[in-house]
C-alpha cells in the first residue's frame, strides 16, 4: 500500500492518515484518536470514489478534528512544464457527527490541485494550493479559499415526514441529522412529541440562554406559546404568554398574524412582531427576560406593548394591504434586525430597515422571477458579507436563491439562481 499524507489536531491527540494505493488505488483516509495510551479509529475510513484516484494524496484536519480535508493524487509529470494535460484533481471535506464522518463539501480543479491543504482553526476556511499550475508564468502556482457556507443561524423546525404530529429539530449545520423532539420529564418523557394542527410554528431562537426555544401561535385558540428546548430535542418547558398579572394573552382579533421575534434593541430581551394586513399595521409585544427559565417559574411574561412607529412617533403603514411581512431578517450583517416583505400582485420585495422597534426606511429589491414564489429562510456566507433569500414555490418543487450584498449601507441584489429539483431539500 502507498501512503499519503498525515495531519494532527491542534492538541496531537488526534491523526489523519492518507493511504493513496488503497482499494486498487481508489485511496483512503483513516481518522485515529489516542484514548487511554492507544489510538483507536474515529468512524470509518473514507475511500476514493474511482479506481485510481489516489485519494488521501493530502490531508488536513481542523483544530478540534472535527473536520478532515482531502485530495486526490495528481498524475502529472514531475516537471512543472506548462504543457501538462489538466487532469481533474478534487478535493472533499468531511464532517464528524454522531460518531460519523458526513461529506460536508467538494472543490475540483486541474493540474496540481489540492497538493497543498490546510484548514483554518475553526474548520470554516479551506485553503487550496496548487504548486506549478498558474497559467500566466511557469512555475507559478496558485492558492484558492474556500469558505465553507453556513445556513441560517436559527434551527429550522418540521413536521416529521413519518409521523401524522411528529416534530423534528434541524440544526444550523446543513449536514447534521434531523432531531425528533421529545417529551420532557413526566409520564411521556422520551417519547417523540405530538403538536395538533391548529398550532403553526412561528419561529425559533434563544433567549438568549444557550438554548433553543420555539415559537407557536395557534390562531382558533388565539393564543401564543413558548418551548424551552435542550441540545437533544428535549422540551424541558412551555407556557402560554401571560400578562404581568399572570392572564394568558389574546390578541382578540384574527386578522392579527404572528411573524417571528427577535432582539430588536440588543438588550438580550426578546420581542415578538405581529402584522395586521387590514388595519395595516405591525406591533411588538416584549418578553421578559428570565422567561422560561426556572428562575421565572417557566412563565413566558410579556411586559410591553407598542406599534411600528416612526422617527416622528407616527404609526408606520405600507399603504397597501397586499403586503406580506416575510420575516425579520439581518440582511446588511450589523447584528440589527430588518424587516423582508413581499407584494405577490406586484411581484415586488421591500425591506424595511429599522433601528430597534423604529422605522428608518424603506427599500425594494428586484423581485423574484415567478410570482408564486413565495419566501424560505436566508443563506449566511462566513467571512462575507453576502446573504441569499431562498424563495421557494408552494409545492417545494422550484427554489430560486437571490444574492443580497451591503454595499455603503445600500442593499445590493446581484442576481437570481434556479436550484434543481433534485438538490432541493
Amino acid at each position: 500500500m502507498v501512503w499519503g499524507a498525515i495531519a494532527f489536531s491542534a492538541d496531537a491527540q488526534t491523526i489523519a492518515v492518507g493511504a493513496t494505493g488503497h482499494d486498487a488505488n481508489r485511496g483512503s483516509i483513516r481518522v485515529y484518536q489516542r484514548r487511554t495510551g492507544f489510538w483507536q479509529e474515529q468512524g470509518t475510513q473514507l475511500t476514493g470514489d474511482q479506481p485510481g484516484e489516489g485519494f488521501g494524496q493530502t490531508v488536513a484536519i481542523a483544530a478540534d478534528a472535527t473536520i478532515v480535508a482531502g485530495s486526490t493524487t495528481a498524475t502529472l509529470t514531475p516537471t512543472f512544464a506548462t504543457t501538462d494535460l489538466p487532469t481533474t484533481q478534487v478535493v472533499r471535506t468531511y464532517r464528524y457527527v454522531q460518531s460519523q464522518w458526513q461529506p460536508s463539501g467538494q472543490a475540483q480543479g486541474v493540474g496540481r490541485f489540492g497538493q497543498g491543504l490546510a484548514l483554518d482553526r475553526a474548520g470554516h476556511t479551506l485553503v487550496i494550493g496548487a504548486p506549478g499550475d498558474e497559467p500566466v508564468r511557469a512555475n507559478g502556482g496558485f492558492v484558492r479559499l474556500v469558505a465553507r457556507p453556513e445556513r441560517r443561524t436559527q434551527p429550522v423546525i418540521r413536521r416529521a415526514p413519518d409521523q401524522l404530529t411528529g416534530l423534528q429539530l434541524e440544526s444550523a449545520d446543513p449536514i447534521a441529522p434531523w432531531i425528533t423532539l421529545t417529551a420532557g420529564p413526566g409520564p411521556q418523557a422520551g417519547q417523540p412529541i405530538g403538536l395538533d394542527p391548529d398550532w403553526r410554528i412561528v419561529d425559533t431562537g434563544d433567549r438568549p440562554d444557550g438554548t433553543i426555544d420555539l415559537l407557536l401561535h395557534s390562531v382558533d385558540r388565539d393564543t401564543v406559546q413558548c418551548w424551552r428546548l435542550d441540545a437533544t430535542g428535549r422540551v424541558i418547558a412551555q407556557a402560554d404568554l401571560r400578562d404581568a398579572a399572570g392572564q394568558v394573552l389574546h390578541t382578540r382579533n384574527p386578522h392579527w398574524r404572528l411573524i417571528g421575534w427577535a432582539d430588536f434593541d440588543q438588550t438580550r430581551s426578546l420581542k415578538l412582531l405581529w402584522h395586521n394586513p387590514i388595519s395595516d399595521e405591525m406591533a411588538f409585544w416584549s418578553l421578559a427576560p428570565d422567561g422560561l427559565r426556572p428562575t421565572g417559574g417557566h412563565r413566558a411574561t410579556v411586559t410591553n406593548y407598542a406599534y411600528l412607529n416612526d422617527q416622528q412617533g407616527q404609526r408606520v403603514k405600507t399603504q397597501n394591504p397586499g403586503w406580506e411581512v416575510c420575516a425579520i431578517v439581518d440582511l446588511d450583517r450589523t447584528g440589527q434586525p430588518d424587516l423582508l416583505l413581499r407584494l405577490p400582485a406586484l411581484n415586488q420585495t421591500a425591506v424595511i430597515r429599522l433601528k430597534g422597534t423604529v422605522f428608518l426606511a424603506t427599500q425594494y429589491l428586484p423581485g423574484p422571477p415567478q410570482t408564486d414564489l413565495g419566501y424560505r429562510d436566508l443563506t449566511f456566507w462566513e467571512g462575507d458579507n453576502r446573504v441569499t433569500i431562498n424563495w421557494q414555490n408552494a409545492s417545494q418543487t422550484q427554489l430560486v436563491q437571490q444574492t443580497v450584498r451591503c454595499v455603503a449601507g445600500e442593499l445590493v441584489a446581484d442576481r437570481f439562481l434556479t436550484v434543481e429539483p433534485s438538490s432541493i431539500g
